[in-house]
């Protein structure tokens, strides 16, 4: 059994990342009229349990290599990765049930555990200066901090004090875009700030651009979430564009690096094909969250009766952004992690098998191919109103994740 704390973290996203898709599909096929709210729960265990499980525990690798530190309070994170994941099922079958308290109770559960996972990072924080990816990480958790602390009073009746003070407030719009975009996007972006130019043998092509690609996001980022807080549909619009210009900066940024010089010529990582395919998604969510913040799909409402532009949004940056970049960043770690902890002692003792050899490079660019072909055809659905067609795809987006499941608890089962 790996004892490696990340790999445990990915080996319990990796599980509700299969509950998330086959609900998907549950969802997309009529199938769960008897439970009470489907829905949320489908979309609370894609982000807590996927997502931010997955984020928390790259984080615990990440942040103690770059900081060159020894993770703080290994029995404390313990104690979080458990809370995280009681948490996540006790939200998943409070929604599922219908029971308020139930959702409340847990909910608080995954609070403490968010607030345990920045005071965890925080402590291991200097106060020299800090390099690019960890100021995104920084900002990042502060974000996630709110929008659990948004979730709780929601939860509660609290959430009328935000009502009375906000007579207009779009609560709802106010936690979910602070979740995706500031909390798994800014992390996202700062990740890749890092392992993308690692991983490709390429130097970063501007680090003054993605400083300033930094501090445009968060000033985009706050000035929607005070637009969604008063209602203020014109600030979310400005500020959401004002966001997209710095999602394109970030892109830029991207592919330009990719484009200089290699100095060796080996192939193309696995990993980076995936973060490729993922910041071109992105560039299409955030095109599209601007035209829909500002009403422009409107015309396109009247080009296709029934088009469903958000759940189009919504997938494209859930799947296409989010996902995919997190199952490249795993074909990076998983086989890294368990290869330093299973083989590493044995290095040069008796024969060891090399990182790749962990896992199948064939599957996952199948797994590629398969998102792909999966979310083209997901987006065609929705926008022309063809579930059947968002059905089909989403099927074989369930298969191509149902495929780097196995390839990835395989690898760290051994």
């Amino acid at each position: 059994m790996i004892q490696n704390l990340s790999v445990r973290f990915f080996a319990t996203s990796i599980v509700y990342f299969l509950i998330t898709v086959t609900f998907g599909i549950l969802i997309a096929l009529g199938k769960i009229g008897f439970f009470d709210n489907p829905i949320a729960a489908h979309s609370h265990i894609a982000l807590i349990g996927w997502i931010t499980i997955t984020i928390m525990g790259a984080e615990y690798q990440i942040v103690p290599t770059l900081l060159g530190k020894e993770l703080y309070n290994r029995r404390l994170a313990e104690i979080q990765f458990w809370l995280i994941n009681i948490g996540t099922i006790g939200m998943f079958l409070g929604f599922l049930s219908g029971n308020g308290l139930l959702i409340f109770i847990f909910g608080v559960v995954v609070a403490i555990a968010a607030y345990l996972f920045a005071f965890i990072i925080f402590k291991m924080l200097e106060k020299k200066k800090m390099i690019l990816t960890m100021k995104f990480f920084v900002v990042a958790i502060l974000y996630v901090l709110v929008t659990v602390t948004l979730g709780l009073l929601i939860a509660t009746n609290a959430k009328y004090l935000i009502y009375y003070a906000f007579p207009e407030v779009k609560i709802l719009a106010t936690q979910t875009h602070l979740a995706l975009v500031g909390w798994v996007s800014m992390t996202i972006m700062g990740a890749m700030y890092q392992m993308l130019p690692m991983l490709s043998l390429k130097k970063l092509y501007s680090e003054k651009l993605g400083e300033a690609q930094f501090w445009v996001a968060n000033v985009g980022i706050i000035g929607m979430t005070l637009g969604f807080l008063t209602g203020e549909i014109r600030l979310v619009a400005i500020f959401g564009t004002i966001t997209a210009i710095a999602s394109y900066l970030f892109a830029y940024n991207m592919f330009q690096t990719l484009r200089t010089k290699s100095e060796t010529k080996m192939k193309v990582d696995i990993s980076v094909k995936f973060f490729v395919n993922a910041v071109i998604y992105f560039l299409i969510v955030v095109t599209f969250g601007v035209l829909i913040a500002t009403d422009a799909t409107n015309s396109i409402f009247k080009l296709i009766p029934g088009a469903k532009i958000i759940a189009s949004h919504a997938h494209l940056g859930l799947i296409g952004w989010v996902s995919i970049t997190i199952v490249g960043g795993m074909y990076h770690l998983v086989p890294m992690l368990v290869w330093m902890e299973r083989y590493g002692p044995k290095l040069g003792i008796e024969k060891v098998p090399t990182i790749k050899e962990l896992f199948s490079e064939k599957l996952a660019n199948v797994q590629l191919l398969l998102f792909n072909v999966g979310l083209v055809g997901m987006f065609l659905g929705f926008m022309m109103a063809e579930m059947r067609l968002a059905a089909i795809s989403g099927a074989i987006i369930a298969i191509a994740s149902y495929i780097f499941a196995y390839d990835m608890l395989k690898t760290i089962k051994g």
